[in-house]
């Protein structure tokens, strides 16, 4: 059983009929009613998840640590329990590491705002375009408070919105009430200790016949664009729990170059998210095929993220602190 959980209708922040979405952008975030949601989740999952939530498989990053000695007790995260996915406000010790990390103060978020908007004004792709505010501070978190690689951020994002549309377009509501592939990922509802947003992806429930490719590259821009208005996930980013069971030939023919390249595009170079680990479970000739395309595309700071099952040397290393 699962809470579908129905976000805001997406922002139009562009300003632009060029690339407004030409119908509400309305769909469910998906939250299981327990974080391990009993004989939902394969017991590997659950071991993923069970670590993550206990601090015991090395992903507290190192910073965050240093972060916390340096501030008072009554400023650290809680040590009882995790906190919740849904939340309506950003704790003290979050706020204190987005300034310490993420380099945000109420001034210096004021004059990069100014700064960002008169470089995007000035800029071809993106003058004429009226952002609004917390749509320009997701880039401004995501690259640390520096404008120029923000901007150029943004002006991605406004090409991929230009040239593909549809990827911002509604996906018919019967698909969410009448097939169970919509269900291949979800948000679980407790987050990391260091604050992370886990998402699991489970590309093997996905059946291409019951729900067609198109609207399956809607769906991954849904989920990032959704989550990511999240001011705690913009802060302390996103960790992947991606389980390949199940995963064919059925899925492998969607993996071609352009596909990958497009997903590359789009994730890594247009949306404004802080990915902080990639766990996979159950490998299969998709994972393979889809990693092998996309690992030339990749910084080695983001391929150091990639983790499989039977990685332990390295989840030591991240355990031991050794890893950054």
């Amino acid at each position: 059983m699962t809470i579908p959980i129905l976000f805001a209708k997406f922002k139009n922040c562009y300003g632009s009929p060029e690339i407004a979405p030409s119908a509400p952008f309305r769909h469910p975030i998906w939250v299981p009613n327990t974080f391990l949601e009993q004989g939902s989740l394969q017991s590997n999952v659950k071991t993923v998840v069970e670590n993550w939530l206990n601090r015991q498989d090395g992903f507290l990053p190192s910073r965050v640590k240093q972060i916390s000695r340096l501030l008072d007790m009554s400023s650290k995260p809680p040590e009882e329990e995790n906190l919740p996915f849904l939340m309506d406000y950003v704790p003290e010790f979050f706020q204190r590491k987005c300034e310490e990390e993420l380099n945000e103060t109420p001034e210096r978020k004021q004059t990069a705002l100014q700064e960002l908007r008169s470089m995007l004004q000035k800029n071809q792709t993106t003058s004429g375009i009226d952002f609004l505010e917390d749509f320009l501070v997701q880039y401004l978190r995501r690259h640390k408070y520096k404008t120029k690689p923000a901007m150029k951020m943004v002006e991605n994002s406004v090409d991929i919105y230009r040239n593909h549309n549809y990827l911002i377009q509604s996906i018919p509501d019967k698909y969410f009430l009448l097939r169970s592939s919509t269900k291949w990922w979800r948000v679980l509802p407790k987050r990391c200790p260091d604050g992370c947003t886990i998402l699991l992806v489970q590309v093997g429930l996905w059946n291409p016949d019951e729900f067609p490719f198109e609207l399956y590259k809607k769906m991954v821009a849904m989920i990032f664009l959704q989550i990511l208005r999240d001011p705690m996930t913009q802060i302390n980013g996103i960790k992947f729990i991606q389980d390949f069971k199940g995963t064919s030939f059925q899925h492998l023919k969607y993996a071609t170059p352009q596909t990958m390249y497009l997903f590359y595009q789009c994730t890594i170079n247009s949306i404004p998210g802080r990915y902080k680990a990639f766990h996979c479970l159950n490998e299969s000739i998709f994972l393979k095929t889809a990693w092998t395309i996309v690992k030339p595309f990749l910084s080695q700071k983001m391929r150091s993220r990639e983790m499989y099952e039977n990685d332990r040397d390295r989840r030591d290393q991240m355990i031991e602190g050794r890893s950054k």
